[in-house]
């Protein structure tokens, strides 16, 4: 047997993000005309959220409620020819609440997260920015919004600093063979049921 892993992440609760993976089409987004729903590309599931650059500064919105002065991480993963830009505001589009996440023109799946501290606000505005002219296409899936734990956070856990702090056994290795995020994953192999 072989098999991969790879990003593993203590969470504390639920993603907050609702319809994350866009499975259940795009209620409760808000979504400017070049904004769809696509079963072309996919991250996880059959479906992302397709942007064409055909309406530049278009937008994909969801209000998320949260508790006030706690910090949260957020992440999406996007395959993207034109950049897009994604920021997180305090519900009246008045405080940007973290720095802007602009993503990168590769058309490969990339994570891209940002960590930022809710400060007074029990509601606040997720915003994805088309910044892309012309036929360029983007695609975003798996978006989470997750409460930080209290405690310290899982320490490498996509295995790009190889070893460090693992202990693993003669049946693990890490390897550059396959991987959900960067370059290397943890591989498991052997011929018994005992690792």
């Amino acid at each position: 047997y072989t098999s991969y892993y790879d990003d593993f992440s203590l969470l504390p609760e639920d993603n907050l993000v609702l319809n994350s993976s866009l499975e259940n089409g795009v209620v409760p987004w808000c979504l400017s005309p070049n904004f769809s729903l696509s079963t072309e590309q996919s991250r996880t599931g059959s479906f992302s959220l397709k942007i064409t650059g055909s309406m530049q500064n278009g937008t994909g919105l969801q209000f998320i409620s949260v508790e006030p002065n706690t910090n949260y991480t957020f992440s999406i993963y996007g395959k993207c020819s034109h950049t897009s830009q994604i920021k997180i505001f305090d519900s009246h589009f008045t405080e940007n609440l973290s720095d802007d996440i602009l993503t990168s023109a590769n058309n490969v799946w990339t994570k891209y997260d940002v960590t930022f501290n809710s400060r007074g606000n029990k509601i606040i505005a997720l915003v994805l920015n088309d910044t892309g002219v012309g036929n360029s296409t983007s695609y975003f899936d798996d978006i989470s919004f997750v409460k930080n734990l209290n405690n310290p956070q899982l320490t490498n856990g996509s295995f790009e600093d190889v070893y460090s702090p693992w202990i693993i056994g003669s049946h693990f290795n890490i390897t550059d063979e396959q991987s959900n995020s960067g370059v290397k994953s943890l591989k498991v192999s052997g011929t018994s049921d005992n690792c």
